[in-house]
């Protein structure tokens, strides 16, 4: 059995395709265990798991052209695209994901997963990345020039909040705790905060944190970031760092690093700032490639 908008190969069970997203026809999907009617049950589509839809206006791509083979039979590609708000919503995160798919509607090449932050006003246009792709022709099927790329491409909005400048703990003060709960867009996160300071063998100190987050809601959390911050006295940045998870509903997060090398004095004065943003999905759009100049020679 084959995905009617890709040709990919799907079971009877299966309800979206690997390959696009497209949604199985109705009856194509065998009932769930349990069921009493034995109709094909819908798939329940949540807002981090909607399939990706099929995008005219949304994303395009807007250069596709390919080289000449060359002595071992294999072909550049020149892909260029956009990405289009059409939401009502400011996008800060795309996410997005080429594919090649020759002849035979059979996916050949990925580009892999590319995340750009941005800040993308409704109705505002963006560069988005297709990869880098190199294909020997043998596997462009039959008819090389109806091979195609398909792109995916996930928009995310941002909720974003700074939590209290907390004073390092110095080495002979011990284990320093804080406990934050911030609310994103009616997802709670429960964070609690561990700070504490050793001295390093030439006089200067290693300043470490960890964090733990809790999703305490029924829906995901695709993207967490968090960004530390160590300021000085009068608030000036002396380092950061940045780090992301992903959390699902009810998960839990711990998340830890260090500031080593930090000067005894910096450190007595010094202050630990922490910044979470939470991206929640607005979008998820797929479009294909117009022909190349791709020829059969």
């Amino acid at each position: 059995m084959h995905c009617t908008q890709c040709g990919n190969s799907i079971t009877e069970t299966t309800k979206f395709c690997g390959s696009c997203g497209q949604k199985a026809p109705v009856g194509q999907a065998k009932a769930s265990p349990g069921s009493e009617t034995g109709a094909a049950v819908e798939p329940q589509r949540t807002e981090q798991s909607q399939a990706f839809k099929r995008s005219r206006t949304g994303a395009k791509f807007t250069k596709c052209e390919a080289s000449r083979p060359d002595s071992d039979g294999e072909i550049n590609f020149d892909l260029e695209a956009i990405a289009i708000n059409t939401t009502g919503d400011t996008v800060r995160l795309i996410q997005s994901t080429c594919m090649a798919i020759n002849s035979d509607g059979h996916v050949v090449a990925c580009g892999g997963q590319n995340e750009e932050f941005v800040r993308l006003e409704p109705s505002d246009s963006q560069p988005v990345s297709c990869g880098w792709f190199r294909i020997s022709k043998n596997v462009l099927g039959n008819d090389p020039t109806k091979a195609k790329f398909q792109l995916f491409v996930s928009m995310f909005t941002r909720e974003f909040a700074q939590i209290t400048p907390t004073r390092v703990p110095q080495p002979n003060e011990g284990l320093k705790s804080l406990a934050v709960t911030k609310k994103f867009d009616g997802l709670q996160a429960d964070l609690s905060i561990n700070t504490w300071s050793t001295n390093e063998s030439d006089g200067q100190v290693t300043i470490s944190w960890g964090l733990m987050v809790l999703n305490n809601s029924s829906k995901a959390l695709p993207k967490i970031t968090l960004k530390t911050e160590l300021l000085d006295e009068e608030n000036a940045v002396l380092e950061q760092t940045d780090s992301s998870t992903t959390l699902q509903p009810g998960g839990v997060e711990w998340m830890e690093s260090s500031f080593s090398g930090v000067r005894r004095g910096q450190a007595k004065q010094a202050q630990l700032r922490f910044s979470i943003a939470s991206y929640s999905l607005l979008e998820c759009l797929m479009t294909e490639s117009t022909k190349t100049n791709l020829s059969n020679d």
